[in-house]
């Protein structure tokens, strides 16, 4: 019983770090810091995408 109570605990607490990241991550995503690259870097990019 306390083996469970242990791993259910440790579970929690990688799911707990799990979603704070995953906020962090969408976060990001949201708002990426496109105003730091160059016009010409992101046509690059966009052609490797095409």
């Amino acid at each position: 019983m306390e083996q469970s109570w242990q791993l259910w605990q440790e579970f929690l607490d990688d799911y707990s770090r799990f979603n704070d990241w995953m906020h962090w991550a969408e976060a990001l995503a949201r708002e990426p810091l496109s105003s730091q690259v160059l016009y010409s870097e992101a046509k690059e990019e966009l052609k490797r995408f095409e």
